[in-house]
């Protein structure tokens, strides 16, 4: 703001200063004469006393108590011409409710750690009883693969009394389908085969995959669908590293390890795809096959993740392999050195969330650590949606040779990755990073090496996202929980997102506009959980000894939507303890969560 000075007027225009004359001594309509300097002030001054009167004014008018309520407001608003945008998701919200939880093992360590894989089925159309199966963990490092069956009531409430009564030969208490599991990684389902899909993180030579097939009663047993307790078990490895045409000289040197799967849907040929520390395998029938030429860079000596600190500790105790005192691992100090000159020491090419080298040519980001694998809705048979480290995401047409793949960058690293709709893509990471991207509007063309561009490939770039979410808390936790509840019909629609946040609760997010839908029931989860000791590095979920020395939030792992058999409306099940809680719409009378509203 300029200085008033006195005798002097400023024009704003010219920005400079003008000596007031007098009307008779100064040229015609000068804005610095006397009369119309005065006759300025006086309208500056009335139009600030008329903005006064405005603002004191607006002060009196307040906005009704009725449109602040999500379901009369929002039609009041929508007859006024205001979009509905999340109206009806909000109102529907409002009658989720608590629905009961099914405990899927007695108290113990259980209890102070969230089941980090879950899965609920809901094919049972002949009894009605959904199922769930859940990882125990037994240890830090080894679980077993737990399952019930879910009955519910009239009310849609989980009620065991009233199960056995109408269900009387079925047994109700969960079961171990098996044991001893190593650092489990995944857990998904494959309705098409009729398998279980579990991946494990622990490092070897061979990436392997178990399949598991719950026994199916006739259709004319009484019992349910899915006989807990009675499946059968395979296991499935890569081929032999020799005849992949690596290296004989790195085929020893590089430890794998499986970190996600996604089960193929049912037009296409595969059964999953499979992540790993070194790029992306394939399930075609019962064969384990590379979709991704495997990266022979990573490792183990170099891999700061837990997976290779516990396979180096594993190592140790055999008294071989890549251990400290090893001759593998101590090299020369000169070849150290011109490591940590080059930047390839530990705190770089270690860390699984970066993987780049300034002084090497940077590989297709699909061939390094994947950490979410999805199939793109458009074209579910051929294109795999991959996220990797430090922070691409990969889109991998099965048809196309590896050159023709193309790749656009998050803002962080992506630990989900989900499609949407039929060109969306929705990219969760750390950082508090979450957004939605739109295939059609990122370039797309086949990657070349370029000797000026610092070794980068021509199609790595950074997308604009169409949408972001704000809201979304994660600071650093890779294994926070995420599902989506899609809408029907074409383009992303109204559709919700649960994501587990790293304070340990639950927030609900709208895919039409990024903001938070408040729910009271699911935002009360994980305000009374007890605090516990820091978790393992990169978020995994175990806890530490009792020599920690801090504590820290219990992040939910385990989050899915599903629509049990009977239902009208969807559940969200969440992972919490040693439970597995259902939230659901209020339905019918007399229910003690507070259907009773609804009548």
């Amino acid at each position: 703001m300029n200085r008033d000075i006195p005798g002097y007027y400023y024009d704003e225009e010219k920005r400079k200063y003008f000596k007031i004359e007098d009307r008779r001594t100064a040229p015609v309509n000068a804005p610095w004469a006397g009369n119309n300097v005065k006759r300025r002030q006086l309208e500056d001054a009335e139009a600030e006393a008329r903005r006064q009167r405005l603002i004191i004014k607006a002060r009196g008018v307040k906005r009704a108590p009725i449109l602040a309520d999500d379901t009369a407001g929002g039609f009041l608003r929508r007859e006024h011409g205001e979009p509905f945008r999340d109206t009806p998701l909000a109102c529907w919200l409002q009658g989720i409710r608590p629905k009961g939880s099914i405990k899927l093992w007695s108290s113990g360590l259980g209890d102070t750690m969230n089941p980090w894989m879950m899965y609920v089925d809901n094919q049972d159309t002949k009894t009605g009883l959904g199922v769930v199966y859940g990882i125990n963990f037994t240890s830090p490092y080894r679980a077993n693969l737990v399952s019930s069956y879910i009955p519910r009531n009239d009310n849609d409430e989980i009620d065991f009394g009233e199960a056995v009564v109408s269900h009387r030969h079925t047994d109700f208490m969960p079961r171990v389908e098996a044991t001893g599991f190593y650092q489990p990684s995944s857990l998904k389902y494959h309705a098409p085969s009729h398998r279980f899909l579990l991946t494990s993180s622990e490092a070897a030579l061979d990436v392997g995959l178990t399949c598991f097939s719950p026994t199916v009663s006739e259709q004319d047993d009484s019992r349910p669908a899915w006989l807990l307790g009675q499946g059968t078990f395979t296991e499935i490895s890569t081929p032999s590293l020799h005849r992949n045409g690596w290296p004989a000289s790195h085929s020893s040197s590089v430890w794998k390890s499986a970190t996600t799967c996604a089960p193929a849907p049912a037009s296409s040929r595969m059964t999953c795809v499979v992540g790993t520390n070194t790029g992306i395998l394939r399930l075609i029938g019962d064969q384990l096959q590379w979709l991704t030429p495997p990266s022979d860079t990573v490792a183990p000596t170099q891999n700061n993740s837990r997976n290779d600190i516990m396979g180096r500790a594993r190592a140790r105790e055999r008294g071989g392999g890549i251990g400290r005192g090893s001759s593998r691992s101590r090299g020369s100090s000169r070849s150290r050195g011109r490591d940590r000159v080059r930047g390839r020491g530990n705190n770089v090419r270690g860390n699984p969330l970066n993987d780049s080298s300034p002084d090497e040519p940077e590989p297709c980001p699909a061939k390094g650590y994947i950490l979410s694998l999805d199939f793109l809705a458009q074209n579910p048979a051929d294109v795999v949606l991959a996220s990797s480290r430090p922070s691409f995401v990969s889109v991998v047409d099965t048809r196309a040779p590896v050159q023709e793949w193309t790749a656009f960058k998050h803002r962080s690293p992506v630990i989900h990755v989900r499609s949407v709709g039929a060109h969306g893509v929705l990219a969760a990471g750390i950082a508090n990073a979450m957004a939605l991207y739109d295939l059609r509007w990122i370039r797309s063309r086949p990657q070349h090496h370029d000797p000026q561009a610092g070794g980068k490939l021509s199609n790595m770039h950074s997308a604009c996202p169409v949408l972001e979410f704000p809201d979304y808390r994660n600071a650093g936790d890779l294994g926070a929980g995420l599902d989506i509840l899609a809408a029907d019909g074409g383009g992303f629609g109204y559709g919700i997102v649960a994501a587990a946040q790293d304070d340990g609760s639950v927030a609900l997010y709208s895919l039409s506009s990024g903001e938070r839908l408040r729910c009271a029931a699911v935002d009360a989860i994980g305000k009374s959980a007890p605090a516990v000791p820091d978790p393992e590095p990169y978020g995994m979920g175990y806890v530490h000894g009792a020599g920690a020395a801090s504590a820290a939030p219990v992040v939910i792992k385990a989050l899915q939507f599903q629509t049990l058999p009977g239902d009208v409306h969807p559940s969200l099940f969440v992972g919490e303890g040693s439970a597995v809680k259902k939230y659901s719409f209020a339905t019918g009378s007399g229910s003690a969560s507070g259907a009773d509203e609804w009548e």
